[in-house]
C-alpha cells in the first residue's frame, strides 16, 4: 500500500512537471506573438504614404465630417494598406482619431462614427505607442468560424500611432486580428 501511495505521488509529480513546463512555454509563445504583432503594426504605422494620408484624413475629420465620409483619399489609405493586410493576413483595419472618430476603415459605413467598447483602443495605444487588444466583441457582422455573419463575434486588433509627415499625433492605426488563427 505504501509503494503504491509512493508511485502514485511521483506520477501525479511527474505529471505536474510537465504541465507547468507546457504552460511556461504557452506563455512564452503568447508573448513573442504579441511583441511580434505589435512590432508589424508599429512598422506599417510608420509608412511614410500612410502617413501622410492619415494627416489628410484627420484633417478633414476635424473640419467636415460630412467631406471626410465622401473623401477619395480612403481609397488610396485602402491601395496603400491592401498589400500588408494581404501578406500579413490581417482581416481589416481602423484609423481612429484622438477623440475615437473612425476617421478610415474597410467598412465606410463606421466612417465618422465614434467608437465606442469597454476596451479603450486609443488612449491605451497612446500611451503605449502600440498594443494587442485582448478579443473583444465586434459591433459590426463579422463572419464567425461558422461562416455565418454575426455582430458580437470575437475580434483582436495589433494597433500603433500615426503620426503624419509633420510628426503630429494623426490617430491610431488597428489592424483586425482574427482570434481564432
Amino acid at each position: 500500500l505504501w509503494i503504491r501511495g509512493y508511485v502514485e505521488h511521483a506520477a501525479h509529480m511527474e505529471m505536474e512537471e510537465g504541465l507547468n513546463a507546457i504552460l511556461k512555454s504557452n506563455v512564452e509563445a503568447l508573448k513573442i506573438w504579441l511583441k511580434t504583432e505589435e512590432d508589424q503594426a508599429f512598422a506599417i504605422a510608420q509608412d511614410a504614404t500612410l502617413r501622410d494620408l492619415a494627416g489628410q484624413l484627420q484633417r478633414l475629420a476635424q473640419s467636415d465630417l460630412e467631406a471626410l465620409k465622401e473623401s477619395p483619399l480612403h481609397e488610396d489609405f485602402a491601395a496603400a494598406l491592401s498589400p500588408t493586410l494581404r501578406a500579413k493576413r490581417y482581416a481589416g483595419y481602423v484609423l481612429l482619431n484622438q477623440d475615437k472618430v473612425i476617421v478610415t476603415c474597410d467598412r465606410p459605413a463606421l466612417i465618422g462614427t465614434e467608437r465606442s467598447t469597454n476596451y479603450d483602443i486609443v488612449d491605451r495605444t497612446i500611451e503605449r505607442g502600440r498594443s494587442v487588444t485582448p478579443p473583444i466583441r465586434s459591433r459590426v457582422l463579422l463572419p464567425g468560424v461558422d461562416g455565418e455573419q454575426r455582430v458580437g463575434q470575437p475580434t483582436m486588433f495589433a494597433t500603433a500611432v500615426v503620426n503624419d509627415t509633420t510628426g503630429n499625433l494623426a490617430g491610431v492605426l488597428g489592424l483586425r486580428i482574427k482570434p481564432n488563427e
